[in-house]
């Protein structure tokens, strides 16, 4: 039990390094998806209309 309880706050650290330090590319690839999204809704709206 005592090895379960203290892989878990290790773990839990490790995950908020690891989005500190890819947190700038991650908010790269939510712009870059935010613009595919708008480039496919004009493609749909041409469609449309």
């Amino acid at each position: 039990m005592s090895q379960t309880c203290s892989l878990i706050p290790i773990d839990l650290f490790f995950t908020l390094l690891f989005f500190q330090e890819h947190k700038k590319t991650l908010e790269e690839v939510g712009q870059t998806m935010r613009i595919e999204r708008t480039i496919d809704s004009i493609q749909w709206r041409e469609i449309v209309y």
